[in-house]
């Protein structure tokens, strides 16, 4: 196995932090970008569309944690064994 059962944690949390900044940014500029257009459809529709994004990179950003928590919690049984004799 190319990467081993620990390190799968830390790869979730890097892949689902990227997923966040990109929706993040995808929705922050589409927001920015739409504030000085009057109200028309398309805007309403661009501005939905960038609360959904920002909505779903706040998703992947709490997985992100949810992940290297996860990754913490798996250490202490995967990699980092204490080595105690037994009785």
């Amino acid at each position: 196995e190319a990467v081993s059962a620990a390190a799968d944690a830390y790869v979730d949390a890097w892949w689902s932090a990227a997923g966040g900044l990109l929706f993040g940014a995808c929705g922050g500029l589409t927001l920015h970008s739409w504030k000085n257009i009057p109200q028309c459809p398309r805007r309403n529709n661009a501005h939905a569309a960038a609360i959904c994004a920002l909505a779903t990179a706040a998703l992947l950003t709490i997985d992100a944690l949810l992940a290297l928590s996860s990754a913490h919690r798996d250490e202490g049984s995967v990699r980092f064994k204490s080595k105690r004799c037994s009785p």
